[in-house]
């Protein structure tokens, strides 16, 4: 199955998680309010769907993951809006400001049935909950293609894979 990633945030980390995603033939959207940066990518991946608001994004119905690569402070409204419309993200870290918002996203995530991954994974402890579930997801050949495209590092993905 493949799956359509639309990348939220097309800035200084968005423009490389929007190439990864491309080149994995995964990207299906771009959403940015900034009209000139979408212009940009509308010309270098004339293929992809372009959206200035989450808003359209969402009301196009094709996603079905989102990446969320905006500034920090908007990360647990934007995380919040996706699980809304039930779909799985990819939160460039941090997740949330506080640890009350993260408590609520993984409440959210859990009662709309939905995945959330953040930066973070690659920095997991050992022996916790949290790198227990990784390690599942790292078991499926989709979502491990998809967490290892994005890891900055090599030895995240090979320390969560000998957990």
């Amino acid at each position: 199955m493949d799956i359509k990633v639309a990348v939220i945030g097309g800035g200084y980390w968005g423009k490389n998680l929007i190439r990864n995603f491309h080149a994995l033939g995964s990207l299906y959207a771009i959403c940015d309010s900034d009209k000139a940066r979408l212009a940009l990518f509308q010309k270098e991946y004339p293929e992809v769907e372009i959206f200035q608001s989450t808003q359209a994004l969402y009301s196009s119905g094709k996603a079905d993951a989102v990446v969320i690569a905006s500034p920090a402070e908007s990360h647990y409204s934007m995380a919040k809006e996706a699980f809304l419309h039930n779909k799985d993200i990819f939160v460039e870290k941090p997740l949330s400001l506080s640890v009350d918002e993260g408590v609520e996203l993984n409440k959210i995530a859990q009662e709309e049935g939905v995945k959330i991954t953040d930066a973070q994974i690659g920095e997991v402890i050992q022996g916790s909950s949290q790198a227990s579930g990784a390690k599942t997801s790292l078991n499926n050949p989709e979502q491990r293609r998809l967490i290892s495209s994005f890891l900055a590092r090599r030895a995240a993905l090979d320390s969560l894979l000998n957990l």
